[in-house]
């Protein structure tokens, strides 16, 4: 990030997720299970119906793959995402009072942070999180491959079945309204074994049903027993609802100018360096370098390839002093040089697991 740029006009909202696409904008994990029948009686969904199970499968609209959607009775509730995305999708998630486990595999999301020196080799990432009342966080995936498994319990649930009063582990400072308190720990080779099982369930109709149920509730255990061996000094990141909407007005600014410099959001937004910096990493999962460089080489790609602008023009336009810095920074990313790009008529995915050196914001 260069300059101390103010943003400039907001643009239009991201795609939504699956909550968004069943249910519409701001609805709760319930709302979207109850609108699911309706939502494949009219085409949109496979969605099949056992006792007191549901599983609908719901294509993906930006990009391919699809989320494979569970619920169990009235306690349960499962969200599979297995897709890849074209642009940034993100929609706003309400507190139900349910706790909350995600379950990372692969791609960049927020609402997790990373901590592979914490994990075993081949393990996941577990995130344990429980919103108080009031409260809401955004979910939200950047472009490309994502998988994850995310499971909706009832706290009374838990507790009764699988012997975890995760609420008391994950509690707000009395008081507290609009805030969110998670815990990152490592997941072992087994869950993660247990969790390929479930996103490649590959039977049909009631029976698909029954055996996710019981890889669920596998996975439950070792969420539980998880959680449960955290250490007694090590506590839950906490975030306050103005915290989080900070961290919130961090990103928007961000994604509609990326030239912005820590210490000038900082100073903007009147918190200091540290907390953004932590508190953003802890909230999308990855550091406001790494999203605000995301931003940038997108934004490039687009006018060298839809536009066909200069180099010079859109190095400059990226907020690069020098174009062989920004030469440099694009092949990272992308794996051919701006010049190249300027001859494709289609915009390419960028390198698997390209990230900024601090350099390119220097």
């Amino acid at each position: 990030m260069e300059g101390d740029h103010p943003p400039g006009e907001a643009e239009a909202a991201p795609a939504g997720l699956y909550r968004t696409i069943v249910s519409g904008r701001g609805s709760g994990i319930r709302d979207m299970f109850a609108a699911l029948p309706a939502f494949g009686e009219a085409g949109h969904a496979s969605v099949v119906e056992a006792d007191d199970g549901l599983n609908a499968r719901l294509p993906n609209p930006n990009g391919s793959g699809e989320w494979d959607l569970y619920r169990f009775g009235t306690s349960v509730y499962v969200a599979i995402t297995h897709c890849r995305f074209a642009t940034p999708c993100a929609e706003t998630v309400p507190a139900e009072g349910m706790v909350e486990f995600h379950i990372s595999l692969s791609g960049e999301s927020g609402l997790r942070r990373e901590s592979d020196d914490q994990l075993p080799v081949g393990g996941g990432k577990l995130l344990a999180c429980h919103q108080s009342r009031g409260g809401s966080y955004q979910a939200y995936c950047e472009p490309g491959d994502r998988t994850s498994i995310s499971i909706f319990v009832v706290p009374g649930h838990l507790a009764e079945r699988y012997g975890a009063d995760m609420p008391a582990r994950l509690a707000m400072p009395d008081g507290a309204e609009g805030g969110i308190t998670m815990l990152l720990r490592p997941l072992q080779l087994s869950a993660v074994t247990i969790a390929g099982k479930l996103i490649h369930n590959g039977f049909p109709g009631v029976r698909r049903i029954a055996y996710a149920e019981g890889l669920v509730s596998a996975l439950l255990c070792h969420c539980a027993e998880a959680i449960e061996q955290q250490p007694a000094d090590d506590d839950a990141d906490m975030l306050t609802a103005k915290e989080i909407g900070l961290l919130e007005r961090a990103r928007e600014l961000v994604l509609s100018d990326s030239r912005w410099t820590i210490s000038s959001l900082a100073k903007h937004l009147g918190t200091n360096t540290t907390k953004l910096k932590t508190g953003f990493k802890l909230l999308y999962g990855s550091t406001l370098f790494e999203t605000a460089h995301r931003r940038r080489m997108q934004q490039a790609i687009e006018l060298l390839v839809l536009e066909k602008q200069s180099v010079g023009e859109v190095a400059w336009l990226a907020g690069y002093r020098y174009q062989a810095s920004f030469t440099s920074a694009f092949r990272r990313y992308f794996g051919i040089t701006p010049s190249s790009a300027r001859k494709l008529s289609h915009v390419p995915e960028p390198n698997p697991g390209a990230e900024p050196e601090q350099g390119d914001f220097a």
